[in-house]
């Protein structure tokens, strides 16, 4: 009788530790691999699907953050930078035209794109890609 309530008080530990140590609360996030600051290659393009050869104008963001306005530009168009990224640093990339057509933006980090927006208009075409580091 000795025996088994020596067994059945050892079983008994041995499953409240078991209980115990698999409720003990693990993150769901494991510690971020992306971590921060960090560079990253950038690329912007913008394209036209319905054949538009210029944009009224294109806003972006470079390497330092600022905001770059610049007009009639060439498609399709393309502006590569290095930079090194904080959390939640943006991009961001627009394009407009006065004529109507479609214009598709597109945002690529180390060569995987990111974001891309299309949008058409018979008149004004108007169109933003953004993404931010998280």
């Amino acid at each position: 009788m000795k025996s088994i309530l020596k067994l059945l008080s050892f079983s008994l530990v041995v499953v409240l530790c078991l209980t115990i140590s698999s409720c003990s609360k693990k993150s769901d996030d494991p510690s971020p691999t992306n971590s921060y600051p960090k560079k990253v290659s950038v690329e912007y393009r913008i394209t036209s699907p319905s054949g538009l050869t210029t944009l009224y104008s294109i806003v972006r963001r470079n390497a330092t953050g600022a905001t770059e306005l610049f007009s009639n530009q060439s498609l399709p168009y393309s502006y590569k930078f290095d930079m090194t990224a904080k959390q939640f640093d943006a991009l961001l990339i627009n394009g407009t035209s006065h004529t109507g057509g479609t214009i598709d933006c597109e945002i690529f980090v180390d060569g995987k794109s990111v974001d891309k927006k299309t949008g058409s208009g018979n008149t004004l075409t108007d169109i933003t890609a953004t993404y931010v580091f998280q």
